[in-house]
């Protein structure tokens, strides 16, 4: 991985962090160990969540877990250490509380502090010391550099209080003009709600007080004796690579790090409103506690390591593997990384990216993350991001354009697509990010990916295969990849004004030719081309490259891309052999190299930038935030040469060292970039461009329309920064390698040969592409049928057919026997063809692969809610949940609030919500819906229903589930309360199903016969495929909260039915097996018939059952303003047509739901009285009511970042 340098030099310190946890490890089976990768994590918040909401066994201990974290930010690491070690010290938690997140304290927090770091400190002189004092047993140390990092800084802190008092009052006031700074520049942030899902309109107000009184206070306290007493300045606040200085990011905020929905919603212990910061606080002491409990049973490790994104997870792979490459902490450090501490894993069950995407690019996160997958179904990345929608962007491609390629081309590439793709729903939620914030000033909103293997989902088919291209498609496939990557050189057309968003996406420049050299190298140990090999496949990519037409300067950048693949181990032209000298300028020479005994391919320049150019060309640019840096060598005759990868920054000075021609030191200046009088830069390069006489070195600024408009006429075309001679000493440096001190004299810039795939000898997997659309075509999987017993050619009569069976897999019967074809993507195999060769033995099986049509969202073929076995059973797509610890929903028989008849809506997308006016055959008989959106239809109904919806009706807790076509129930629903699922900002009922089969029917009819009417046992109707996708589903959402062990016998891993799972989809089979039943179930179920409870208990299995979200980069997501009293009336008629068809009366709930515009209440929105003597109506979302034009003025500072035009 690799990203452009940038200017200014500087990390936001993000002391806290500004989203909400999740649980990393709620895709994971409960009985499987898991190794966990934080990429560039912040503070601990998803370590502490994860380990208090992993879902745990019954019996036996929990799952042991190791945590892996690394930042480039040392101080983020030591602010977390210490709040571990505080954490199971046994200290107070409120103090804790008051330690990490506060920037002032009271005496007795300080102390705390003091004493703790003192301790860290002594602790942390050497690894040895480390270990002696206990905390390594479960906090380790990647490196010593880290270790001595922490150190500094525990000694910072420890010794703060005998600074200076001068200097202290310095720091004071520094801390309170930054806070005055903050709170004039935002006003109102909206993001401090983001927290509260679906409640953020109504929490924006509580939330932007309470962000205000922090930042004026310092403390979350609310108390003033409180705020009084805490005056001293927290040290952990003060310390980061900017130096000592007080400048957390304005985001910081220590509420939005929990989850806030239980603080504006009623539950079963309150019915009123909490104050954010004791369910914060609750939360946090939860948390705590749970981590404590963990470290003391050893079933937790947490591991650190101070580096980048880049850098570490390149050590990570290069471990194991004994590859000896130089690696740095960071571009702007000297510093080399060697793990040479206690070893982290060197492959993960899960890795998390945070917010990196965006920085980084999703391409290089993706291509760098893969091979730290374990090669495991269940092994999943997360990914988040901040979706900028721009004014007549297509949101549907935020983040599917950001893959710069096909998603089923670039997954066959890299081996990882989103999860949500294929299942075509979300779990989990972030409607209200759409709803609330992504049409406002902002105009941006978070999206949380999964990836997973792209057959990971099928049991048949998901160990990695080697996967045939044609050479020239490969090619021609790489240079559409390497056209998007890049895409911010190319020529804008003259005749046409570039949008608002066309020039954003120049300005983001994420990737580079690193970037693809990188995904090459992954992509050889997965591909093997047919006709040409590898060679064929670099002659159709440079040839592309060299003839493209939209690039004007693309000769600039060929030397560069060259380098790339040769440093990355991919291919080597000649210019980088071994033998350059010899084979291209046997005469050749250059005074940079004199006295060198040899002359390596690959050289490293180091050029001197005074800061007086620094000044000069960046005085005045803060208005253009961030700027890409490069660097040139110009040639007499107009030739050159750019360097834009790898580039590092050193504030210091390059001394040459003594008597060794080609080697030298970067010495370190600690005053920074801005008090250093030089900055160093450096990059490598091919060492036959140093042999052109007269060549000057440029640094640079990488030109995007923005800078160049404001800057060409200051820094000139080329936006330069500073040049020298390559012959000038002074200012420019030729060294053998990238000054740095490694412990291996064999660590190198080069990395080895990439491992290449061997191609099958059969049953192999070819891959054709559509040339025009740059998409896969077709796959053909060419079955051996000698290897199925054949040795004869076959009969003309012997009949030959296929069967999709799996998500990748085609049954192929030959007669009476067998065989399989299995894909490396998701297949639409209803569109097979099949290649028959009866002499030669084969059966070739082409088939498209599944994709997603533009605007809609479909489910894969088969089974749509498959369950994977790794150590144990998990479901592949909807996250596991511990439902004990999930809040209970309870109005208490108030009236049921706008917000969740909203969220139980905006499940469906703005195409499904048309589904319910084609549902009645008297409009349009065929085809019928789609099983996924009848199923959404279906759970939307138990939630409607066990809310009274529509009209109030009496809440219903019992649901018959009946096959149109038959009139008995094939499926009953207990729920028992509706829960919060509060990381996934959506709803969970609370549920014990019953499958109905003949076999035990006999001991229900009675009970079912007993059953309360319609009204309170409501039967939901469903069509063929819709029954059939509950049978499936349903095994997925008992998994997901089971902490029961499964047993020898179970029906899942018998003989007879090959494990499969569900057991059966028929109507007289149970899908579930029976080691569930009656497990984790109440005595008594509320608002359910004692002798109804007491007949079902015994057969009735405990699950979750959630809202099915439609995915918002695959199609619009259902909006406010859908004429919902259309679709009221329309699933009125479809209830009425129904009951007709089964001879009941019956009531169905209302797919439709009442209209979402409803108002948030009868009382003034301000002060909460009455109007005066009507309710005014803002005029502008016909929502919000208020008594008096004073209260309504009061509100809008308010009001006007939620409120939406109707």
């Amino acid at each position: 991985m690799s990203y452009p340098l940038y200017w200014p030099f500087k990390n936001h310190y993000y002391p806290i962090g500004i989203t909400s946890p999740i649980c990393l490890t709620q895709y994971l089976p409960v009985e499987q160990a898991a190794d966990v990768l934080l990429l560039g994590c912040d503070d601990p918040r998803n370590i502490l969540y994860t380990v208090y909401a992993d879902l745990r066994p019954q019996t036996g201990d929990g799952r042991r877990v190791d945590f892996t974290c690394c930042n480039i930010e040392p101080a983020i690491l030591a602010r977390n250490i210490l709040l571990y070690t505080l954490v199971c010290s046994g200290a107070s938690l409120d103090v804790v509380w008051n330690i990490f997140y506060h920037f002032h304290l009271d005496d007795q927090s300080y102390e705390l502090l003091e004493a703790q770091c003192h301790l860290l400190a002594t602790a942390s002189k050497s690894m040895q010391n480390w270990q002696c004092f206990g905390f390594g047993a479960y906090l380790k140390m990647c490196d010593s550099y880290t270790l001595a990092e922490m150190h500094r800084h525990w000694q910072l802190y420890a010794t703060f209080s005998s600074k200076p008092r001068s200097r202290l009052d310095e720091l004071h006031a520094e801390q309170k003009s930054v806070s005055r700074r903050i709170l004039d520049e935002h006003t109102v942030l909206g993001s401090v709600s983001r927290s509260a899902g679906m409640l953020w309109p109504e929490s924006l107000k509580t939330m932007n007080n309470l962000y205000e009184q922090y930042w004026n206070t310092g403390t979350t306290f609310s108390c003033e004796q409180d705020c009084a007493r805490s005056k001293k300045l927290n040290p952990s606040f003060v310390y980061t690579l900017a130096g000592e200085k007080f400048d957390p990011h304005f985001a910081t905020f220590p509420l939005q790090a929990f989850l806030l929905t239980p603080a504006f919603v009623p539950d079963e212990q309150s019915d009123r409103d909490r104050n954010p910061t004791d369910i914060a606080k609750g939360q946090f002491r939860s948390w705590c506690g749970t981590f404590r409990d963990a470290v003391r049973s050893s079933h937790l490790v947490v591991r650190f390591c101070v580096s980048d994104v880049v850098s570490f997870p390149k050590a990570l792979h290069n471990k194991p593997q004994g590859i000896p490459t130089r690696l740095f902490t960071s571009a702007l450090s000297g510093q080399a990384l060697e793990l040479d501490g206690e070893s982290p894993p060197c492959a993960f069950d899960v890795i998390d990216t945070s917010g990196h995407v965006d920085y980084s690019g999703m391409v290089n996160i993706l291509v760098s993350m893969k091979p730290l997958l374990k090669a495991l179904p269940s092994s999943v990345l997360y990914t988040e991001n901040l979706v900028r929608d721009a004014p007549g962007a297509d949101a549907t491609i935020a983040l599917l354009g950001r893959l710069c390629g096909d998603v089923s081309a670039m997954s066959l590439l890299i081996g990882l697509t989103p999860r949500s793709y294929l299942s075509g729903f979300n779990a989990y939620s972030n409607v209200h990010e759409i709803l609330f914030n992504s049409d406002r000033f902002s105009r941006q909103f978070q999206e949380r990916v999964t990836w997973c293997a792209p057959a990971s989902s099928d049991p048949q088919a998901w160990q990695e295969q080697p996967i045939e291209f044609n050479a020239k498609e490969l090619g021609a496939l790489l240079f559409k990849v390497y056209d998007q990557l890049c895409a911010d050189e190319k020529a804008l057309n003259p005749l046409r004004i570039p949008s608002l968003h066309t020039l954003k996406l120049m300005e983001q420049q994420d990737h580079d030719r690193a970037s693809l050299s990188q995904l090459v190298r992954l992509a050889m140990s997965r591909i093997v081309p047919s006709g040409g090999g590898w060679e064929a496949v670099f002659d159709v990519l440079f040839k592309l490259v060299e003839e493209d037409p939209s690039r004007l300067f693309a000769d600039y950048y060929h030397e560069e891309l060259c380098l790339q693949l040769h440093l990355h181990g991919v291919m080597t032209t000649k210019s980088l052999s071994p033998a350059w000298r010899s084979q291209l300028m046997p005469n050749a020479s250059s005074r940079v190299f004199c006295g060198w005994a040899d002359i390596p391919p690959v050289v490293c320049v180091l050029l001197t930038v005074p800061r007086e150019s620094l000044t000069r060309a960046f005085d005045g640019t803060e208005r253009l935030l961030s700027m890409a840096l490069m660097c040139h060598l110009s040639s007499p005759g107009g030739r050159i040469d750019t360097f834009a990868c790898d580039l590092h920054a050193i504030p210091g000075r390059v001394e040459p060292t003594p008597g060794a021609p080609g080697a030298a030191a970067i010495v370190r200046d600690e005053r920074g970039v801005e008090g250093a009088p030089s900055l160093v830069v450096s990059f490598l390069v091919p060492a036959w461009l140093l042999t052109i006489p007269q060549t000057q070195v440029l640094f640079a600024i990488r030109p995007t329309p923005v800078v160049a408009a404001d800057l060409l006429d200051k820094l000139g075309p080329m936006l330069e920064i500073f040049s020298a001679h390559l012959t000038d000493k002074r200012h420019v440096c030729v060294a053998r390698e990238r000054p740095g001190v490694f412990a291996d004299p064999r660590a190198s810039d080069v990395w080895p040969d990439a491992p290449r795939a061997r191609a099958l000898s059969s049953n192999r997997v070819a891959v054709k592409m559509d040339g025009r659309s740059g998409r896969v075509g077709t796959m053909t999987f060419k079955l051996d049928l000698a290897a199925m017993g054949f040795s004869s050619p076959l009969e003309p009569s012997l009949p030959i057919a296929a069967e999709q069976t799996g998500a990748c897999t085609m049954e192929v019967t030959v007669g009476d026997k067998r065989g399989y074809a299995r894909y490396p993507f998701p297949i639409k195999g209803s569109e097979h063809r099949l290649r028959i060769a009866r002499r030669s033995l084969y059966v070739e099986v082409i088939v498209p692969p599944f994709s997603q049509p533009k605007g809609a969202g479909r489910t894969l073929d088969g089974n749509m809610f498959p369950v994977i076995k790794t150590a144990g059973l998990t479901p592949w797509n909807v996250h596991h949940v511990s439902l004990d610890i999930a809040p209970i929903l309870d109005f208490k028989g108030a009236e049921v609030p706008a917000w969740l008849i909203e969220h139980i809506l905006c499940q469906h997308s703005e195409r499904e919500m048309a589904v319910p006016c084609r549902l009645d055959p008297s409009v349009i008989p065929e085809p019928q819906p789609e099983a996924l959106t009848g199923l959404k239809q279906s759970i939307r109904m138990i939630f409607d229903a066990f809310h009274g919806l529509p009209q109030n009706r009496a809440p219903a807790r019992i649901f018959q589930f009946v096959e149109r076509g038959t009139t008995r129930p094939f499926m009953l629903i207990f729920v028992r309360h509706v829960r919060l699922d509060l990381s996934s900002f959506t709803l969970l009922a609370d549920a014990a199903v019953v499958p109905l089969v003949p076999e035990t029917s006999h001991t229900l009819d009675e009970a079912l016969r007993s059953l309360p009417g319609p009204l309170l046992a409501p039967f939901i109707s469903l069509l063929a495929p819709e029954a059939i996708a509950w049978r499936q589903l349903l095994p997925a959402v008992v998994e997901r909260c089971r902490t029961w062990p499964h047993k020898p016998n179970c029906e899942y891993a018998s003989e007879s039915d090959s494990g499969r799972i569900p057991v059966s989809v028929q109507w007289d089979a149970s899908p579930l097996c029976g080691c569930g039943h009656g497990i984790g179930l109440p005595d008594a179920m509320p608002g359910v018939p004692a002798t109804v409870w007491q007949a079902a208990r015994p057969l009735a299995t405990r699950a979750a059952i959630s809202l099915l979200f439609a995915v918002s980069y695959l199609e619009p997501v259902v909006a406010g303003g859908i004429a919902a009293e259309a679709h009221e009336a329309a699933m009125a008629a479809l209830a009425r047509r129904r009951a007709a068809d089964l001879g009941m009366d019956i009531v169905v709930s209302s797919r439709a739901g009442p209209s979402t515009q409803a108002g948030p209440g009868k009382k003034c929105r301000v002060c909460g009285g009455p109007g005066k003597p009507k309710l005014r109506v803002c005029g502008r979302c016909k929502q919000a009511k208020y008594c008096s034009p004073d209260c309504s003025r009061a509100d809008w500072e308010t009001h006007k970042v939620v409120c939406r035009r109707t």
